[in-house]
């Protein structure tokens, strides 16, 4: 007979801490989305929840270490859409699929500039792979080639301004799917 595995649960002191480390991130997102990235101070967030500056360094040592770890939310988040969108389109041709994810990415940016911003401020470290999505419809090389180009191609439109329709991204992402895809 084998016993189910159960894991250990969190005492009342990790939890606490859990929701601290929520509550200081969810605050530098609130700055963040006023101040941008080159704006966000640690100092700032303590004034913004009531505490020294100090106790926000027990949580996250230095303002790259919280940047870090708003970036790795913020590829999650993004991850997470783009693998929604994936669901059922496995018999999709490979550049439908891939402009089905550049829709995606694109209106998830435009929804969340401070969060995209983030992403491309903190691009996924060497050896962290792209969406998985990406990695089974082009291989990985590809992927993280394609990841890049499609970041740097919202980056510039996001910068634009006003904002084109969408054709400007829409033919880079085309480009782009076609290189990939090998179309």
């Amino acid at each position: 007979m084998t016993l189910p595995v159960t894991r250990p649960v969190p005492g009342a002191r990790a939890r606490a801490r859990l929701a601290v480390a929520a509550e200081i991130k969810e605050a530098a997102w609130r700055h963040l989305a006023t101040e941008g990235v080159a704006g966000l101070s640690l100092r700032a967030l303590s004034r913004e929840l009531g505490v020294a500056s100090s106790a926000l360094y027990r949580y996250y040592p230095s303002r790259a270490d919280l940047l870090h770890a708003l970036a790795a939310d913020a590829h999650a988040a993004l991850a997470r859409a783009l693998a929604e969108t994936a669901t059922g389109r496995e018999e999709q041709q490979p550049t439908a699929r891939w402009q089905s994810l550049c829709a995606t990415a694109r209106s998830w940016a435009l929804a969340h500039p401070d969060r995209f911003a983030v992403v491309n401020a903190y691009p996924l470290p060497p050896g962290v792979a792209p969406p998985a999505e990406l990695s089974r419809l082009t291989g990985q090389d590809r992927a993280q080639l394609g990841w890049a180009l499609l970041l740097g191609l919202l980056a510039y439109e996001l910068r634009l301004s006003p904002k084109p329709p969408g054709s400007l991204f829409a033919e880079g992402a085309d480009a782009v799917g076609s290189f990939l895809c090998g179309d």
